[in-house]
């Protein structure tokens, strides 16, 4: 069968619940929620419980090999309910998933030592093993700029807020700030409450306040539209125009 992309949820006699949202190349009648994100070294298993017993993930395996073994000294962090848990060297730590609960467990390699696509395999102590084929995508930066405004402050005065967000899969660090191709320090501008290099990780959310002053060296005017740029450091450019009142 020719890979395709699905998003399936199948119940079968076990107890566990499997959905996949990964690229697959076999059929499958497992039952746990396994997706992978789209980061070179970070992989996510969330497993449901959906039977009237509890069940014992006891092992993960890697293209067959135990994930520990992958490297020996990597951790996983499992949550419930999005509150971290247990925290443990992977192959040591066997954990029990209640009835009609939810896990999700957390992995980050520091390195990749397998080919791509792999198969990733839980096994638990009632003998049964669910399989997925997962592709590994590899990393992107995207920041996107939600929001932007002016607010006018004084006669030759504006502040320029700028709300962004990380839509990529992989951390970003804006390291600039363009405004109408200048740097916004040679712009006139000062930031208030951030300070440059800044981190943004991945699903992060934050607010840029720019306050910028007209003057011989950087003229402002109210009606002008004027860009800013959010430069990373990877060299990636997001420009915004904003029109000041």
């Amino acid at each position: 069968m020719s890979p395709n992309i699905i998003t399936e949820t199948k119940t079968v006699r076990e107890t566990i619940t499997i959905t996949k949202m990964v690229t697959i190349t076999t059929s499958s009648s497992r039952t746990l929620f396994v997706k992978a994100y789209e980061e070179y070294n970070r992989l996510e298993l969330i497993i449901s419980n959906y039977g009237v017993n509890e069940e014992k993930i006891t092992d993960i395996l890697v293209n067959g090999i135990q994930i520990d073994k992958v490297e020996p000294q990597i951790k996983y962090q499992i949550y419930k309910d999005r509150i971290p848990v247990i925290a443990c060297p992977l192959g040591m730590c066997p954990f029990t998933i209640e009835p009609n609960a939810s896990i999700t467990i957390i992995v980050n390699f520091s390195t990749i030592n397998f080919m791509n696509p792999y198969k990733v395999v839980l096994k638990t102590s009632s003998g049964q093993e669910y399989p997925a084929i997962i592709e590994w995508f590899p990393p992107f930066e995207k920041l996107e700029i939600v929001n932007a405004y002016a607010t006018k402050l004084t006669s030759n005065t504006w502040t320029i807020s700028v709300s962004i967000r990380n839509t990529g899969n992989m951390d970003s660090i804006i390291t600039d700030i363009f405004i109408n191709g200048k740097p916004y320090t040679v712009a006139g501008g000062t930031l208030t409450g951030t300070s440059l290099p800044l981190q943004m990780p991945v699903g992060s959310s934050k607010t840029i306040i720019i306050t910028i002053i007209s003057s011989v060296t950087s003229s402002y005017t109210s009606g002008q539209t004027i860009e800013v740029k959010i430069h990373t450091a990877i060299g990636a450019e997001y420009p915004k125009a904003v029109v000041l009142p």
